[in-house]
């Protein structure tokens, strides 16, 4: 009993984590379809690589040029990019390794100590914390190339501000995850978000505005308060602070570069403890389920069906007329839920907002100063380009579509429908989607650069259906044997595997392809008349061929997922 009642000290218990976390990673090259995981690894590390070397270089490159040109009082510049990035790769990227969710953890008697050095410490080796902290190293080394004897105290900053970014990342995602438990709270975080990102896009725009206006002397004095007052708003945040630190260090002012850093302590102090707060929370059991709660018995009894629906089910009653009701009455319901999904998944919503917006982006960069109208090549394949643009927001959609269910994917193996009805309503819903959006990228181009012309609007509209009918038509496969469940409250839940994101690039790269070789052909053959019909009618073969092989995918879609349904039940309903 001595060993049974003996305290576990906090490296067993770490160990404990860590140990799991290894089974969990090797358990999962061991299930259906590791061998192609274990190849998309193969093939999206290196670009990977590439993502997080790239901004490296750039920050070593930008903190020798700064301090070698004695140029320091711009070094907060870098820190507040690499801050900025930071969140934005949090934000749209899911965990390297599998999931599992620490909250978990409380169920076992683990310290409050213990579990607070598990949630600072897990998730070191995501994306973001390594693009960043080697960001942070070339920064540094940048930095100390330029002045050596400057290197030991800005790898202290450097540190310091990367382990509060840190802080402040894991505090940012605990609460937001609080916030987006209710759908509301959701929406409005979704919204924020997209408009966020958004005005990202009209940076390049306003630059080429406010740049061919230079030559007029005079600045809206509004505007010019505005941005004093932010900048010496800015001052007083950490990117700031340990920017300004090593530039007082540099300057020999040792007292004001102590204070600077003190002040980026304080930070962390703040941000530790805000997060304290959250996770002593969800430790002491905190469930934020918004299940609604069971309405009060009313006392009546059901009765039972009366009229000829009630032998709706009877194998007797199944005649080729009730049949094909029956299977449309179960389209029908399914897709109201699809459409009902839809409806209360605002960040989805907010996404298909994009392409549209985008369209306004490329007509504003490409036409004259102050949203003129495109001309010239781009305004004929503005349509085009945004319909491309388009099929990369549907591969979210295809490609997963029972993440939505979640662990509701079991009803349909219990209730008398068939998977293969299912699917058409899902992909009915994508469809509806994809009209809607080409619609509505058709118009803004008719009114940001002109109306294309009608051939090349036809091909377009052609191609468009070809791109989607290949990636429905795999997508329906890989959303069977790869599905991912779709965690409405979580930052970072994972959407699309990484074999299936593989996939839908390679698989959209031919029609890009094929599509870029149709502009190109009938662009060099404009004088043969009707050039751009020609290539409507070639994507429009194409599209049957493709409808086709969707038709011989979809009839087969029952016998994949009788086999797969403990697969799909594992990977959707796990918590």
């Amino acid at each position: 009993m001595a060993t049974v009642t003996s305290p576990v000290s906090t490296r067993q218990q770490l160990s404990a984590v860590a140990w799991l976390r290894w089974r969990l990673l090797m358990s999962s090259f061991r299930r259906k379809g590791a061998a192609g995981e274990i190849i998309a690894r193969i093939f999206l590390y290196p670009i990977i690589a590439c993502f997080a070397i790239g901004p490296a270089v750039g920050a070593g490159f930008a903190g020798f040029f700064l301090t070698s040109r004695n140029q320091l009082v711009w070094l907060p510049g870098p820190l507040w990019l690499i801050f900025v990035l930071w969140q934005f790769i949090g934000l749209s990227t899911s965990t390297a390794a599998p999931s599992f969710d620490l909250t978990t953890l409380t169920r076992f008697p683990i310290r409050f100590r213990d579990y607070l050095i598990v949630r600072l410490t897990f998730g070191l080796l995501d994306a973001p914390t390594l693009i960043c902290g080697l960001s942070l190293a070339g920064f540094a080394i940048g930095i100390g190339v330029a002045d050596a004897a400057l290197l030991p105290w800005a790898a202290l900053l450097l540190f310091l501000y990367g382990a509060c970014n840190v802080l402040f990342s894991r505090m940012l995602y605990s609460w937001l995850e609080k916030w987006l438990a209710k759908r509301r709270t959701r929406e409005i975080v979704g919204a924020i978000f997209l408009l966020v990102s958004l005005s990202f896009q009209l940076i390049n725009p306003l630059i080429r505005h406010f740049s061919n206006r230079a030559r007029h002397p005079h600045i809206n004095p509004a505007f010019r308060r505005y941005a004093l007052n932010a900048a010496q708003a800015a001052s007083f945040l950490p990117p700031s602070l340990a920017g300004n630190a090593i530039a007082a260090m540099h300057s020999s002012r040792v007292l004001a570069a102590v204070a600077l850093m003190v002040a980026v302590l304080l930070y962390m102090a703040l941000f530790f403890y805000v997060l304290k707060v959250r996770l002593h929370a969800q430790y002491l059991g905190e469930n934020l389920s918004e299940a609604p709660a069971a309405p009060p018995a009313s006392g009546k009894k059901l009765r039972p069906m009366q009229g000829p629906r009630a032998h709706a089910t009877d194998a007797h009653a199944l005649t080729p007329v009730t049949y094909e009701a029956r299977v449309s009455s179960v389209v029908a319901a399914c897709f109201r839920k699809e459409i009902q999904y839809l409806k209360r998944s605002g960040p989805m919503l907010y996404s298909f907002v994009t392409p549209v917006f985008m369209v306004l982006v490329f007509s504003a960069q490409q036409g004259k100063p102050g949203m003129g109208r495109a001309s010239g090549f781009f305004h004929e394949i503005l349509f085009a380009v945004g319909c491309a643009y388009l099929q990369l927001f549907m591969v979210a959609l295809v490609y997963n579509c029972f993440g939505a269910d979640g662990a509701g994917m079991q009803l349909y193996f219990y209730a008398p429908v068939r998977i293969r009805d299912v699917i058409v309503a899902k992909n009915l819903m994508s469809t509806l989607v994809l009209v809607t959006e080409v619609a509505l990228i058709y118009l803004v181009v008719c009114l940001a650069a002109g109306v294309p012309p009608a051939g090349f609007a036809a091909m377009t509209i052609a191609w468009a259906l070809f791109a989607y009918l290949v990636s429905v038509t795999l997508g329906n496969l890989r959303s069977l044997y790869s599905p991912k469940r779709m965690e409405q409250g979580a930052m970072r839940g994972m959407r699309l595997s990484g074999l299936s994101s593989l996939i839908s690039m390679s698989v959209l790269l031919a029609p890009f392809s094929l599509g870029a070789a149709a502009i190109f052909i009938c662009r060099h053959y404009a004088g043969i008349s009707g050039s751009y019909w020609i290539g409507t009618g070639a994507f429009l073969v194409l599209a049957m061929a493709a409808f086709a092989a969707y038709v011989v995918v979809l009839g087969r879609v029952d016998g994949i997922a009788a086999g797969l349904r403990q697969d799909m039940a594992a990977e959707l309903c796990k918590i």
